[in-house]
């Protein structure tokens, strides 16, 4: 079996850049440079904090101005290949974000109708919860989804039961959950699932990962931590919350308010083996989505690193009912407080006295549910099959 993978080239707005690709026997990568050498776009900025005001800037400009996407540029970039990719293969699996991803399968689906097109979703497309689009923007979105997905697909997958829920309602199409997975091996994740705390004084909560403010915002744990250290709760100084991330500016503010300097400690963009090690070196790690209903389905890959790190995972904002929710209480690996701060400052009590915590038990048999070798089985037979019956 072959594997031909098509992607964009990387520039400096893609930042960071320091994850390289594999060189594995049979996949043939094919990286589409679709940006001219010498514009303004595929330069690197000279000063950080203006490619930050340049991010913030599109972020919020997006909400009311239909702004192209550079990445949608990739299109038409990489159009010369469509038709030698529609007869040269037999199936073709999209993953969205970004959209483009969805539109190139579709065209390639349209020049060879024979080929098996498989429309996966690690997020939701125009149902996307964190979108800021306007309603017209959104309708639009919903639009071009249905024209491409909703007509052409052949199998659609997400990553959890809620999204496929979602996708099968939207498409009128069956859907399939193939879940994200830790991507090491069996016997390395149950050498780091351990039941014990690491002795860190002061105790460790650790966040690897972006900052939205409102839905991934780890403020009400800061709040709380703070609350507890003056209502006596905790010493003050006994915990910090470490921030590893690359768009940590809405919560680097307040990091420098004098009330929270002890607390909140930012360390920016950090190589993944960085990361990886402050997750195995933390007494906790920190899990953050938003609270709205319309997130109840999302799974990201971030608490199966976690559930990797063999660390106990402390959930906030999720609901109790959501997918994150079900995850961690089936298998044992974290508990899920939404943003309820009495629970929150019971734990942060327990967390400065104990050296464990009676709710992390790790389930062996639920936790290697999610391996990538299992999810990666479970994605080819449903493809295998599919393709079977496409061919009957």
């Amino acid at each position: 079996m072959d594997i031909h993978v098509l992607t964009a080239k990387k520039y400096a707005y893609d930042e960071p850049l320091d994850s390289d690709l594999p060189n594995i026997s049979n996949i043939k990568v094919t990286e589409v440079d679709y940006l001219e050498k010498n514009g303004l776009l595929s330069q690197k900025p000279q000063k950080v904090f203006f490619h930050s005001f340049l991010k913030r800037t599109y972020r919020a400009m997006r909400a009311f101005i239909p702004i192209k996407n550079p990445r949608e540029k990739w299109f038409n970039a990489t159009a010369p290949l469509f038709a030698n990719i529609a007869f040269s293969s037999d199936v073709i699996v999209s993953t969205y974000d970004p959209k483009t991803c969805h539109l190139i399968a579709a065209e390639i689906k349209k020049i060879n109708p024979k080929l098996l097109w498989v429309a996966d979703y690690r997020d939701l497309w125009s149902q996307n919860h964190m979108s800021k689009r306007s309603k017209v923007q959104k309708k639009k979105e919903c639009q071009a989804e249905s024209e491409a997905v909703g007509k052409y697909s052949d199998v659609i997958t997400s990553v959890s039961d809620e999204l496929t829920e979602k996708l099968a309602t939207l498409h009128s199409k069956q859907a399939y959950t193939i879940t994200n997975g830790f991507d090491i091996s069996k016997d390395i994740l149950r050498g780091n699932l351990k039941s014990n705390l690491i002795a860190n004084e002061p105790k460790r909560i650790v966040y690897t990962g972006k900052i939205y403010p409102d839905t991934r915002d780890p403020t009400p744990l800061i709040e709380c931590i703070f609350e507890a250290e003056q209502e006596s709760l905790i010493q003050k100084g006994s915990i910090e919350v470490h921030i590893y991330g690359s768009q940590v500016e809405d919560i680097a503010s307040l990091s420098k308010r004098k009330e929270y300097s002890d607390i909140l400690k930012i360390h920016g963009h950090v190589r993944r083996e960085v990361a990886l090690s402050a997750q195995v070196q933390a007494d906790i790690v920190l899990l953050l989505e938003s609270p709205s209903p319309d997130a109840s389905g999302v799974l990201t890959g971030k608490v199966f690193e976690y559930i990797g790190s063999g660390t106990p995972i402390l959930s906030l904002g999720s609901l109790k009912k959501s997918a994150i929710g079900k995850l961690l209480e089936s298998t044992q690996c974290g508990i899920c407080l939404e943003n309820n701060k009495a629970e929150i400052k019971q734990l942060l009590k327990m967390l400065e006295v104990n050296s464990s915590l009676e709710w992390f038990d790790p389930v062996e048999f639920e936790v290697m549910k999610y391996s990538r070798e299992n999810q990666a089985e479970k994605m080819l037979s449903i493809i295998l099959q599919k393709n079977k019956e496409f061919r009957l």
